[in-house]
């Protein structure tokens, strides 16, 4: 069961390019992602791109520089592998003249550490 679901938006606005890319900070602290969800709402119409970044680096879709685009679609994506950091962004483009706004939910768990435990291995000299 996952511990917290929380919901950013991605408000883009009209008239840029592919190349004009607005970004959301989705900071999370320390989790474990288990899905997020993007909801394209209607109107998109192959004018807005999205992408999902972690840690600096594009992780959804996997393809460099590539975007999502959709429209009037909800995109779940199954979570897998990805570090626990909590530094997530999501990045996107709008070539229409309106402005859109993508809603996105991260469903996640908190990173417990027991005592003694350290978030960062221990390293042998």
């Amino acid at each position: 069961m996952t511990d917290v679901v929380q919901a950013f938006t991605l408000t883009i606005p009209g008239g840029g390019t592919v190349n004009n890319i607005f970004f959301v900070d989705c900071e999370l602290g320390i989790s474990d992602v288990s899905q997020v969800i993007l909801v394209f709402p209607p109107g998109c119409s192959g004018n807005v791109g999205v992408r999902i970044e972690h840690g600096g680096s594009q992780v959804y879709p996997l393809a460099k520089g590539t975007f999502f685009i959709l429209d009037d679609f909800t995109l779940a994506i199954p979570v897998t592998r990805q570090g626990n950091s909590g530094q997530w962004h999501v990045a996107g483009y709008n070539t229409d003249v309106f402005p859109h706004s993508i809603g996105v939910y991260f469903f996640y768990d908190y990173v417990n550490f027991m005592e003694g435990e350290s978030s960062v291995p221990l390293v042998s000299l």
